[in-house]
């Protein structure tokens, strides 16, 4: 009887650990190309998220990339992040949401961040005297 009973509690942890895996980690199968999808969108090259969307990459709500967060994200938010303007374009040509937010942010306020940090650096850069022969 003892014995019936840990198989059974064995067999109730191993469905559950199963059903887990598949919820937290369903595209895992997908993950590395998920990966090199996400990091194409932060370089905004066009070219390889084309070719890694063709492959199979995601997009839209809940993809999981490093990153990412518990729910996933949306690569588009990488691309406000990472402040690649083709990127964002093309990710709003495939279907992805400009407004959709996780946790406290959303596209649009990643990209306001992004350009207030470059107003900052630029400040500090002419403080210090820098100058640019590039108009």
């Amino acid at each position: 009887m003892k014995r019936i009973l840990i198989n059974i509690v064995v067999l109730i942890a191993g469905l559950s650990g199963g059903w887990y895996a598949h919820v937290r980690f369903g595209n895992w199968p997908y993950s590395d190309l998920q990966w090199k999808f996400v990091e194409a969108v932060r370089s905004g090259d066009i070219t390889e998220m084309e070719r890694l969307y063709q492959k199979g990459a995601r997009t839209g709500i809940g993809v999981y990339y490093p990153g990412a967060g518990e729910g996933g994200s949306p690569p588009i938010l990488a691309a406000a992040e990472a402040g690649q303007p083709a990127a964002v374009k093309w990710l709003l040509d495939h279907g992805e949401d400009p407004s959709f937010g996780v946790s406290d942010t959303c596209p649009l306020y990643e990209a306001k961040a992004r350009a207030r940090e470059a107003e900052k650096t630029i400040e500090i850069l002419k403080s210090h005297g820098a100058t640019s022969p590039h108009k």
